[in-house]
């Protein structure tokens, strides 16, 4: 069952996990988790190798009882090594073990601890069972199976005749052979006559006696011409060498020539030259949009450098993975001097203990050769509760 969703969890966690494996392959997503899916009497370890090394998402069920279990992490780092795709699901708010959040710093975590439960797994296999499609599809390529070898004599390709004289003789070198034997009759006539001019008057019998006779000038002449009625020899392979079968004749032509330039390749315009374009106020947008979408990665890429001194990744992501939902009401530039800038928002951040808190306060950024960048948020206040 390949290009499936496997399902982690501890064995405490069973009834959490069929909740989300339910709702998955209501939406057509295959799922597999131990031990419904290992086949009986094989290996248990076995199976569960092999399940990971097919899949095409890894969905981690994350509780109290997960974040302990040792084989949950060994499933984890296998997937990880493997460049799974990797989704944990919370199911409660326990601290993360450092093992687990040395493994998932950069994952980005899914929550279904608000109420309506259902309502949240709902939510959460939607966006599962999306990455599920888009991994299967960019997947399908790799994974496809090789299409079977072609027949040996199929690729063999057919043999040369066996005996030259198969080849069908062109008529350049029937005159040629015809132009040799010519020359070669010319060639003894004029050795003869220059002999016989040659020797003294008193051994003019023996010249003459030595010169053709007319009866052997007409054998000579008839058998020219059955050498001319018979096909000729046909011409050693030196000096016509055979044309392999598998390389191209000098008419094909090839579908492009050395000289012609290559065509130039588009490059996609990186992260650092879109903000280099960006207004402060359009760096602070797409900052509380990475937010919103719990993408800390991107997000953490928009901070100054000493911003990121004072906060590493790690505990700026554990920040924010306590925060379900944040969404930007309202920014406008306040002022720009120089390479400091101010930018006044107001947004509402989802707290599980009071519910949505609107923020209101300035956000500093500060310039560097590569754009504009979120320098500190200390001005920010809360000013309402319970939205």
């Amino acid at each position: 069952m390949a290009g499936h969703a496997f399902i982690s969890h501890s064995h405490r966690d069973a009834d959490a996990a069929m909740q989300i494996l339910a709702a998955l392959e209501q939406r057509g997503v295959k799922c597999w988790t131990a031990p419904r899916d290992v086949p009986p009497g094989g290996s248990y370890a076995e199976a569960i190798l092999t399940a990971i090394e097919n899949a095409s998402c890894f969905v981690l069920v994350y509780t109290e009882n997960s974040n302990v279990s040792p084989h949950v992490l060994r499933e984890v780092e296998r997937a990880l090594s493997l460049g799974i795709n990797i989704m944990p699901v919370r199911f409660d708010g326990s601290s993360v073990s450092k093992s687990l959040d040395y493994l998932l710093a950069t994952v980005h975590w899914l929550s279904v601890i608000g109420e309506p439960r259902s309502a949240s797994i709902d939510h959460a296999a939607e966006r599962i069972a999306a990455c599920v499609v888009e991994k299967s599809d960019a997947a399908a390529p790799l994974r496809a199976v090789p299409p079977p070898a072609m027949p040996v004599s199929s690729a063999v390709p057919p043999p040369l005749p066996a005996t030259p004289s198969a080849r069908p003789v062109g008529s350049g070198a029937l005159l040629l052979w015809i132009g040799l034997l010519l020359l070669a009759v010319a060639g003894v006539i004029f050795a003869v006559q220059t002999v016989r001019h040659a020797l003294p008057k008193e051994n003019s019998t023996v010249a003459a006696m030595a010169s053709p006779s007319p009866a052997d000038a007409a054998a000579a002449a008839r058998q020219i011409a059955s050498v001319v009625a018979t096909p000729p020899i046909p011409a050693p392979p030196i000096s016509e060498p055979p044309v392999p079968e598998d390389r191209p004749t000098t008419e094909e032509k090839p579908a492009a020539t050395e000289n012609e330039p290559p065509e130039p390749e588009t490059t996609p315009p990186s992260l650092a030259q879109n903000i280099a374009r960006l207004a402060p106020v359009d760096v602070v947008k797409r900052y509380f949009g990475y937010l919103s979408d719990r993408n800390t990665i991107k997000a953490y890429e928009l901070l100054s450098t000493e911003y990121r001194t004072r906060e590493n990744f790690v505990t700026y992501t554990r920040n924010f993975a306590s925060t379900e939902t944040l969404r930007l009401v309202n920014a406008h530039s306040v002022s720009t001097r120089g390479d400091v800038a101010s930018v006044e928002v107001t947004f509402d951040k989802k707290n599980r203990k009071f519910g949505w808190i609107r923020w209101r306060g300035p956000i500093q950024l500060t310039a560097d050769p590569s754009g504009w960048r979120i320098n500190s948020v200390k001005g920010l206040r809360a000013s309402s509760l319970g939205r």
